[in-house]
């Protein structure tokens, strides 16, 4: 909460306490100087600070009237900074983030199979901004007020905190996730979040960033799925620039970093209808029926890599197709051989 927030809440607070306390006051004053019971007392003192105007038990006695007439002026001092709080906690918008954060915390609550991306940095932005396009559900963890806020200026489903803590992970939803992105640039916090992550949800599957040798080794133990060195895929590009720039080009097509609409799709086995499955690439035809090209296959046995796959290999249930195409071609593959458009 912000500070304006947090000084708007306290005046709301006193408010009501102040509030509370006229009721007291109005009650004791009554019982003490018109000698009513509880009951009666604060039926004087609701209709009093209401000013229904209903009549009185009784005819007030002389210090009744004197206590009631300094009462009212007080009850007006009290309504005007009452409404004066309230109003500002309106027409400042608190009350609206308040309803828009339950909201929020609702959606990110009732979220399955989704991403959470620790970190808002540059990388984590970057990150971000690939899951947006390719219309992945992700929720951004992150300890910076003013990242947080860039996040929820772009769209994005947030949750303040720490992400090594891991009430503020099961807040993200980390045990009905599927995947969790840790972006920060401290190695050490990279392999806690995977720590924590593993204990809360064994199934999720981890990618962290390294930003040292010695990292991605305890990430591995930690148990990260991927590790990626942001470092080490620059170093790379730059090296390839000066010996092979065309290569390079052809990389940034195939990742979408260019200004084509060239991707990279997985196919999973199960993903593919019935009449598609256990059959070789060249009888499925993908090419001529969809422009979509096959450029590799993922044997999930043997954990390898097969590039440029012969026409006659059966693809069967270990092995997950790498289809390389634009958007519309990409689509038309999805409509003609899957059973549903699924975000691989």
């Amino acid at each position: 909460m912000n500070p304006n927030a947090r000084k708007l809440l306290i005046r709301l607070v006193i408010s009501f306490l102040i509030f509370c306390s006229s009721f007291a006051m109005g009650t004791l004053g009554f019982m003490y100087f018109e000698n009513y019971d509880a009951w009666d007392a604060f039926y004087m003192t609701v209709i009093t600070i209401s000013t229904v105007g209903y009549g009185e038990v009784k005819p007030p006695s002389f210090e009744g009237k004197i206590f009631v007439s300094f009462y009212i002026i007080y009850n007006i001092f009290v309504l005007a900074y009452s409404l004066s709080a309230l109003g500002a906690y309106i027409f400042e918008g608190e009350l609206k983030k308040i309803l828009s954060s339950y909201t929020h915390s609702r959606k990110i609550k009732n979220m399955k199979n989704h991403i959470i991306v620790c970190g808002f940095g540059r990388y984590g932005r970057s990150v971000c901004q690939e899951l947006s396009h390719e219309k992945n559900h992700f929720v951004v963890v992150d300890s910076d007020i003013n990242k947080i806020q860039d996040a929820e200026r772009l769209g994005y489903s947030v949750v303040e905190g720490s992400a090594i803590d891991d009430k503020i992970l099961i807040q993200a939803g980390i045990r009905s996730a599927t995947k969790l992105i840790c972006c920060l640039p401290k190695g050490p916090d990279n392999v806690y979040i995977t720590l924590t992550a593993r204990e809360i949800n064994p199934h999720i599957k981890v990618i962290a960033r390294a930003e040292e040798e010695t990292d991605e080794k305890k990430l591995f133990i930690a148990g990260a799925n991927h590790v990626v060195k942001p470092n080490s895929v620059s170093a790379m590009i730059i090296a390839r620039l000066v010996n092979s720039p065309e290569l390079v080009g052809f990389i940034q097509l195939i990742m979408g970093l260019s200004q084509t609409e060239t991707t990279l799709k997985t196919i999973n086995f199960l993903d593919l209808k019935d009449e598609f499955k256990n059959k070789s690439i060249g009888e499925l035809n993908i090419n001529q029926k969809t422009g979509v090209t096959i450029i590799g296959l993922f044997d999930k046995i043997q954990e390898k890599y097969i590039v440029n796959p012969n026409s006659s290999t059966i693809i069967h249930e270990d092995l997950t197709l790498i289809a390389m195409g634009n958007q519309e071609q990409i689509q038309n593959l999805y409509k003609t051989y899957c059973k549903s458009y699924l975000n691989s």
